[in-house]
């Protein structure tokens, strides 16, 4: 079993909650250790962590467990292979203990989706950084089959 950070729509609550698999155990909300820009991409309402070494926010999110096969099918729902997302390990305090957790961060190459190609690091930049993701956020998110 791995830990997983998610921060995004798969949270309890939001709209690809669904998605998650079954093996994959929800342990409690937590925080990143170290600031990472989030974004919220304004017209899908599709949140994007980014790895970047500048001051924006620790992040708020929920630690989960998951099995291998909970994560290979995550990589496959977050678009790993088609330079979407990559999944990268963080850190998070949770309940006064730094535990090492997965998360998916936007790709770097800006590949994925025809929809999300125009949104390059470089544009998710100049979005204004959120602490999380709320569901105020996802007000309006589109799901994949509307984008």
């Amino acid at each position: 079993m791995s830990y997983l950070f998610l921060y995004g729509t798969l949270k309890p609550g939001f709209p690809n909650e669904k998605s998650l698999p079954p093996d994959v155990q929800c342990v409690g909300e937590c925080v990143t250790t170290r600031r990472y820009p989030l974004v919220v991409e304004p017209r899908t309402k599709v949140p994007f962590l980014l790895f970047a070494d500048d001051d924006a926010h620790y992040v708020k999110g929920v630690l989960y467990r998951a099995t291998e096969a909970a994560l290979h099918r995550l990589d496959i729902f977050e678009g790993v292979e088609n330079g979407f997302y990559e999944r990268r390990s963080l850190e998070v305090n949770y309940a006064g203990s730094t535990v090492t957790a997965f998360a998916y961060f936007r790709h770097p190459s800006g590949l994925g989706p025809s929809w999300a190609r125009p949104w390059s690091l470089w544009k998710l930049r100049a979005l204004p950084c959120v602490e999380e993701y709320i569901l105020e956020h996802a007000t309006g998110f589109l799901k994949r089959n509307t984008r």
